[in-house]
């Protein structure tokens, strides 16, 4: 995942956490897998695995699931990233324009694999990732979670990402449903 987005979500865990239980809970890393965590920038990319340990850990020490506390975490990077201006010239373009910048936010997120959209309708949209094989859940998780944040930011209302099933081991597909 882009280092970036984990420099984002280290910032999100220091407004929402005290210091002391996220040093707790880092500390029960492997050293690779803390410096890794600590030392995302934006030129670097940071493992799944790494990820899905760093939730591990804090989902320990705040007695919390894991992968609520990822989707807690990735909505508020999200929301936190484009309040403001853009937030109010997100409610201002379509679902369509919405929905088909997808395929480039995600590919400044992961290096694994590409989104392509399937078909948009007024409340409504489906889309793939092909290219990365067994995707793992953490990816999987945080691109939902994700999606359904910047539909929200954007003023839509119940928005649901949901993966559903397919034929092909190479593509994990999503359906989105949202009210205007």
């Amino acid at each position: 995942m882009s280092g970036a987005l984990v420099e984002r979500h280290r910032r999100t865990l220091a407004e929402w956490l005290s210091a002391s239980r996220i040093d707790c809970a880092l500390q029960r890393l492997p050293e690779d897998q803390r410096r890794e965590f600590l030392e995302a920038s934006a030129l670097s990319w940071v493992r799944i695995s790494t990820l899905e340990a760093t939730f591990r850990e804090l989902g320990k020490e705040l007695n919390e699931d894991p992968a609520q506390l990822q989707i807690d975490v990735v909505k508020r990077s999200v929301e936190a990233n484009v309040r403001g201006i853009w937030s109010i010239l997100m409610r201002l373009t379509t679902n369509e324009a919405l929905v088909k910048r997808l395929p480039r936010i995600y590919a400044r997120a992961y290096d694994g694999g590409e989104v392509v959209i399937d078909a948009v309708g007024p409340r409504d949209a489906t889309f793939h990732v092909r290219g990365w094989q067994r995707m793992p859940e953490y990816a999987r998780r945080g691109l939902a979670a994700g999606t359904e944040a910047v539909l929200y930011v954007a003023g839509r209302k119940d928005v649901r990402v949901k993966q559903v099933p397919g034929d092909d081991a190479s593509v994990t597909r999503f359906a989105v449903r949202w009210r205007s």
